[in-house]
């Protein structure tokens, strides 16, 4: 197998054994990224035993981390749709219960309006019956003490 060294941009060959070595370590860099964001937990890929292989082949490596990262970047979307309905759940509910609110307080109000004017008419009969008592009454006294003056 003829080896044939990789060009960079800044001029410097890299031979083909160096280039495996090199998108291992992005490899292991990007699993590291993904553990310290807390994603790293679901990944399957062990760097250990890529390190203990000479033989692999870097392009699988790469073809791994590439499935696992649409996969995880699936999960995240599934999850961000779950958040926006779970947001649009609130905002139904909490819709829903500033109506009820409004609803109570409109109740309420009407209650309290009605059982002032029930109060007032009642206070009114009170009085209007107090007067009649107290006229009932004097009469009555006039009856007894025109009848005890008149023998």
């Amino acid at each position: 197998m003829a080896t044939l060294p990789l060009q960079f941009s800044s001029a410097s060959a890299v031979e083909p054994s160096m280039c495996g070595a090199m998108c291992l370590m992005l490899g292991f860099l990007l699993l590291r990224s993904l553990q310290s964001s807390g994603l790293g937990c679901i990944l399957s890929f062990s760097p250990d035993l890529a390190l203990d292989s000479p033989g692999t082949d870097h392009f699988v490596i790469i073809a791994q981390l590439k499935e696992e990262v649409a996969t995880l970047k699936k999960m995240l979307h599934q999850k961000d749709q779950m958040i926006l309905e779970k947001e649009k759940k609130i905002t139904e509910l909490k819709a829903d219960f500033q109506y009820q609110e409004s609803q109570m307080r409109a109740k309420m109000n009407q209650m309290e309006k009605t059982h002032k004017e029930v109060t007032e008419q009642l206070q009114a009969k009170n009085r209007e019956l107090l007067k009649q008592a107290a006229a009932l009454s004097k009469s009555k006294k006039s009856e007894k003490s025109g009848a005890i003056t008149s023998p």
